[in-house]
C-alpha cells in the first residue's frame, strides 16, 4: 500500500511538472570523428522535432581553445508561432553502455525564429574517448515561454 502511494504521488508531480512540456526523445547508434564544421562528410546529423520545434545537430570531436570537445550546438527553429523555452540533454555511451560524455542546455526561443545558434554546448573529453563513442540519448523538453 505504501509503495503504491509513493508512486501515486510521483505520478501526479511528474504530470503536473510536465502538463504543458512536451518531450522529444531518441536514441540509436553513432559514430563520431573530430572534424570541422563545414566537413559535411564527418558530421553525425541529429533531427530532433515535434510540429512546434526542430533542434539540427551535427555532432564532431573538436579542439577548442586547446581543449578536444564534442561540438554538440544545435541549430534551432521554432516553427510553431509562440515563444518557446527549450531544455536539452545529450548522453554519449561506448559499446558497453559506459557513460563517456554528457551534455545540456536551455534557451528562450522567440515565435517563429529560425536558424538560432544559441550559446555553446560542448563537453570536453580525452581525444582517444571519440572513437570509443557507439551511441547516444537525447532529450528535448518544450515548454511554453512564461
Amino acid at each position: 500500500m505504501k509503495s503504491s502511494l509513493v508512486f501515486v504521488i510521483v505520478f501526479l508531480i511528474s504530470a503536473t511538472a510536465f502538463a504543458s512540456s512536451d518531450i522529444i526523445t531518441k536514441s540509436g547508434q553513432c559514430i563520431l570523428q573530430q572534424a570541422g564544421p563545414f566537413d559535411e562528410s564527418k558530421l553525425f546529423p541529429l533531427t530532433l522535432e515535434n510540429p512546434d520545434i526542430s533542434l539540427v545537430f551535427k555532432l564532431r570531436g573538436d579542439e577548442f581553445f586547446g581543449r578536444f570537445i564534442i561540438q554538440t550546438t544545435p541549430k534551432i527553429s521554432n516553427l510553431s508561432g509562440t515563444p518557446k523555452h527549450i531544455a536539452y540533454n545529450i548522453s554519449f555511451f561506448d559499446h558497453s553502455g559506459s557513460l563517456i560524455a554528457c551534455t545540456s542546455s536551455n534557451t528562450d526561443i522567440d515565435s517563429n525564429e529560425k536558424d538560432l545558434f544559441a550559446g555553446s554546448s560542448m563537453p570536453e573529453i580525452p581525444r582517444s574517448m571519440l572513437e570509443k563513442i557507439s551511441s547516444y540519448q537525447a532529450v528535448v523538453y518544450v515548454s511554453d515561454k512564461q
